[in-house]
């Protein structure tokens, strides 16, 4: 058992991490507040297995915003804003710490932790990340690292050093929003990925190919032939899960499973450290 200084250092990474957002300048004064003020928290959706009696694979945490009004900021905005303003990486570090201060004080969870493909564009931002995570190497069996390509990837190859450099380090790595954006096939060819997570468009486009599948089911098959764990992403109602289950998903993530809950309020299940 770790001891209670480890997760006061964890509290006092949070707290740097929120302070670096946005120093020293005037713009998004108000997001800047606000992440300051613990206005910013984290909300857990789990993944679960697509077979019938389908337990919880791990939880990903999703970054929320309460403004100084009350309303909450969407995630897609929060994050569009900080990468507008250059502060990627400072969003990423502050998310890190978050993750891994749970994971402290919660022995049997298991966390996914969204990161900018941006924060690996250099050694230098990497190293950042890369030392929250040396200093707590008993914690990373139980996280996975799921990778966004919200910019376009500028060196694939130190890109996929650095997803195999996580994975050398006991982390679990997952691909998001495989098929929307800047994710590439070309990144499942260089990386090992643990995990790759289909975007939830495929599910609403249900045209069929001229062997009788649709997008989804072809995504899948792709995705399968570089990894063993394909997420299905966004299901909503019966009739999209069944379509995932039948593309050959092996697991699924959607409101019709579990919606995102704020971590704080949730007591989570015990969760599994492989493979289902």
């Amino acid at each position: 058992m770790q001891s209670a200084g480890v997760s006061a250092t964890l509290g006092e990474e949070v707290a740097v991490a929120k302070g670096s957002l946005f120093p020293g300048t005037s713009q998004n004064s108000g997001l800047r507040t606000a992440i300051r003020q613990s206005g910013f928290g984290l909300a857990a959706q789990p993944i679960f297995a697509a077979e019938a009696a389908g337990g919880i694979y791990y939880q990903e945490c999703l970054a929320r915003l309460v403004n100084l009004d009350g309303t909450e900021c969407a995630t897609n905005d929060l994050i569009s804003v900080v990468e507008n303003a250059g502060a990627a990486l400072a969003l990423d570090s502050l998310v890190m710490s978050m993750v891994l201060d749970r994971l402290n004080v919660d022995r049997s969870t298991v966390l996914g932790c969204n990161l900018s493909a941006t924060t690996f564009a250099s050694p230098k931002s990497w190293r950042v990340i890369l030392k929250q995570l040396e200093r707590n190497p008993h914690l990373l069996p139980r996280l996975v690292i799921e990778i966004t390509e919200t910019r376009e990837i500028p060196d694939f190859s130190y890109f996929a050093e650095v997803a195999n450099d996580l994975r050398d380090l006991g982390c679990r790595i997952a691909l998001d929003d495989f098929g929307t954006g800047f994710s590439s096939p070309r990144l499942l060819q260089l990386a090992d990925f643990d995990i790759v997570k289909i975007d939830k468009a495929f599910l609403h486009d249900d045209r069929r190919c001229s062997d009788g599948h649709d997008s989804l089911w072809h995504m899948v098959k792709l995705a399968s032939c570089f990894c063993d764990v394909v997420v299905v992403e966004g299901v909503e109602n019966a009739g999209q899960m069944a379509r995932a289950c039948e593309a050959g998903a092996t697991h699924l993530q959607g409101y019709l499973l579990a919606r995102p809950c704020p971590i704080a309020k949730r007591h989570s299940p015990t969760m599994s450290t492989t493979p289902h």
